[in-house]
C-alpha cells in the first residue's frame, strides 16, 4: 500500500482510463476497523482547474450524482480537492457499457433478444424518470435533463444490473449559464432536433436518445450516422426503420423505440415512465440472461477489470502505479472543505452543463470527456455566428507626406479605391472519429470529437485527429466555400 496514491481515506491504485478531460482509477476507500471498500476514483485533468467553467460542471456532476439515489444510476459517494486535483468518488459497478456490448455482440455475430432489450430498456426508463422528477432542497422540480443518454453511458454489470452514469452536462432547473452560447453538447448520433438546433430542451430530449440508444443496441446500428452529410438535418429519420432491420422482434417494441426518436416533441412519448410502460415487459430472469450474456461476449474486458479490481480489494498494486500528475500548486477550491460529502456541495450560482457521473466502466468504454470514456463526453461542439458578410476597410484618413521639393507632388487628396467586398460567410464544420480524437484546426485545439457547427473561415484548413490511447493520428484537409457545412468522419483505430 506504500506505492498507492491518497486521497484522503482514497487510495488510487490502478488506472483504468484516461481522456481529454479526466482520468479513472481503480481505488480503495479504507476506514476504521480495517474497513476497506474498492471504488472508482475519477479526476478532473490538472490543466483544466484554471477554467472556471469545466470545475463547475465538474462539482456539478458530483451533486447531481449524490442527488439521485436509484438502483438504476451510478452512486455517487463523496467529492474532495486534494494534492491540486478535484476529484469524485463513485460506486465500482462491475460490467460494461452498451456500447461495449455493441462491439461484442457484432464481434460474436449475435443480437440482443426482445426480452433484454425490453428489459434495459425499461431500466433506462426508470433511471431517467426518477432523474427527470428529481426535487432540489427547496422542494421544487429540477427539470433536470441529462442531455447526453448514449451507449456509452449506460453501464451493465454482470449481475444484469442497468445504470445511467454521466452527469457531467445535464441541465436543471438554475439554468445553463456553464453551458457556452451557441454550443451543441452530447453526440451526434442521438440528439433530437431541437438540441442540435440549440433549442431548449426538456426530458422529451433523453426520451428521444433513450429511443436511439435502444435502436443502436437492438440493430447494432446507429440510427443516424448515415445521415450525418454535408447537410445534417435535425428533422431526419432514421435511414432503415428498426421493424426491418430487426423483424424478429414484437411490433410493440420497434413501434415504441420509433415513436421515443419521433422528430415532433409532440408525437414523443411526454416522459420517460410513458416510454417505459410502453415496452414489454420482460421476464423475471431477463437480469440473470443479461449477466450471463455479458460475461459471455465481453470476457476479455470483464478479466481486465476483474484482475484491476482484485488487486485494488487486495490493496496491492500490480507495479509501481502511475502518479496522477500534479500542474502546480493552486488556490483552495470552492469547497468548505478538502473533502466533503457530494451531496453537502453548496448549490452552485444560477448557471449550468454531462458525462458526468463517470463510473469505472468507463475503462470498458473507451476514453472521452468526463468518463464515459468511448465518444468523449461531449467535447463542447461550436455553433457558428449569425451569417456576415465582411465589410470593405474604410479609405485612409490621411496620405503619405509630400516631399515640398518634389517635382511631381502627389494631389493631397488622392483617391483611395475601396477593395472590392468578398464573400466571408462563415462556414462550418462537423467532425466525427472512430472510436474518438483529439481535434486540431490549423494547428489549434478545438476539443474532442464529436464536434457539431464547428464555425470556420472559407477557404482551406488543416484538421488533425489524434487518439492519445493508441497514438494514431489522421489528418485531412478541407475546403470550405462561404456558408458550406462540410461533416467528416475518420478512423483512428
Amino acid at each position: 500500500m506504500a506505492d498507492a496514491l491518497t486521497f484522503g481515506r482514497y487510495q488510487l491504485l490502478e488506472r483504468v482510463a484516461a481522456g481529454g478531460m479526466g482520468e479513472v482509477w481503480v481505488g480503495l476507500q479504507t476506514g476504521i476497523g480495517r474497513f476497506e471498500r474498492p471504488v472508482a476514483v475519477k479526476l478532473l485533468l490538472p490543466h483544466l482547474i484554471d477554467d472556471p467553467r469545466l470545475v463547475k460542471m465538474f462539482l456539478q456532476e458530483a451533486r447531481l450524482g449524490a442527488a439521485l439515489t436509484h438502483a438504476n444510476v451510478v452512486q455517487v459517494y463523496d467529492v474532495g480537492f486534494e494534492h491540486d486535483r478535484y476529484f469524485i468518488v463513485m460506486e465500482l459497478v462491475r460490467g460494461v457499457s452498451l456500447s461495449k456490448l455493441i462491439s461484442g455482440l457484432q464481434g460474436a455475430q449475435e443480437r440482443l433478444s426482445a426480452d433484454l432489450l425490453a428489459f434495459v430498456g425499461r431500466s433506462l426508463c426508470d433511471g431517467l424518470f426518477v432523474a427527470h422528477e428529481q426535487k432540489g432542497p427547496d422542494g421544487r422540480p429540477m427539470h433536470f435533463v441529462h442531455r447526453d443518454v448514449t451507449p456509452h453511458n449506460v453501464l451493465v454489470s454482470v449481475d444484469g444490473a442497468v445504470k445511467l452514469t454521466d452527469f457531467g452536462i445535464a441541465r436543471v432547473a438554475e439554468g445553463d449559464k456553464l453551458s457556452k452560447p451557441g454550443v451543441v453538447l452530447g453526440k451526434l448520433s442521438y440528439l433530437p432536433p431541437e438540441q442540435l438546433l440549440g433549442q431548449p430542451v426538456d426530458a422529451r430530449a433523453d426520451v428521444f436518445a433513450a429511443g436511439a440508444t435502444l435502436f443502436h443496441l437492438a440493430a447494432l446500428e446507429k440510427p443516424f450516422e448515415s445521415t450525418t452529410g454535408p447537410t445534417l438535418d435535425p428533422m431526419r429519420l432514421p435511414l432503415v426503420p428498426l421493424r426491418v432491420l430487426r423483424p424478429d422482434l414484437p411490433k410493440a417494441l420497434c413501434e415504441a423505440i420509433e415513436r421515443a426518436m419521433r422528430p415532433s416533441l409532440d408525437e414523443r412519448f411526454a416522459s420517460a415512465r410513458e416510454f417505459r410502460n410502453a415496452l414489454p415487459v420482460a421476464s423475471p430472469e431477463a437480469p440473470d440472461v443479461l449477466g450471463a450474456l455479458i460475461r459471455r461476449v465481453c470476457a476479455a474486458a470483464l478479466i481486465e477489470l476483474e484482475a484491476k479490481t482484485e488487486r485494488a480489494a487486495k490493496g496491492l498494486p500490480e507495479t509501481q502505479p502511475d502518479r496522477p500528475s500534479v500542474q502546480r500548486k493552486v488556490a483552495a477550491p470552492p469547497l468548505s472543505e478538502t473533502s466533503t460529502s457530494a451531496s453537502a456541495l453548496p448549490q452552485l450560482p444560477r448557471d449550468r452543463r454531462g458525462p458526468i457521473a463517470v463510473l469505472v466502466l468507463a475503462l470498458l468504454v473507451g476514453v472521452g470527456l468526463y468518463v464515459a470514456f468511448d465518444e468523449p463526453a461531449p467535447r463542447p461542439a461550436v455553433t457558428p455566428p449569425a451569417v456576415a458578410v465582411a465589410t470593405p476597410p474604410p479609405a485612409a484618413a490621411l496620405q503619405e507626406p509630400i516631399d515640398a521639393g518634389s517635382a511631381t507632388p502627389e494631389p493631397a487628396a488622392a483617391q483611395v479605391v475601396p477593395a472590392p467586398v468578398v464573400n466571408r460567410t462563415p462556414g462550418a464544420l462537423a467532425l466525427e472519429a472512430t472510436p474518438w480524437a483529439e481535434v486540431e484546426l490549423d494547428g489549434k485545439s478545438i476539443g474532442e470529437t464529436p464536434l457539431a457547427n464547428v464555425p470556420v473561415a472559407p477557404g482551406a484548413h488543416t484538421l488533425l485527429f489524434k487518439n492519445p490511447e493508441n497514438g494514431k493520428a489522421v489528418k485531412r484537409v478541407v475546403q470550405v466555400h462561404p456558408g458550406q457545412r462540410l461533416s467528416l468522419r475518420v478512423d483512428v483505430r
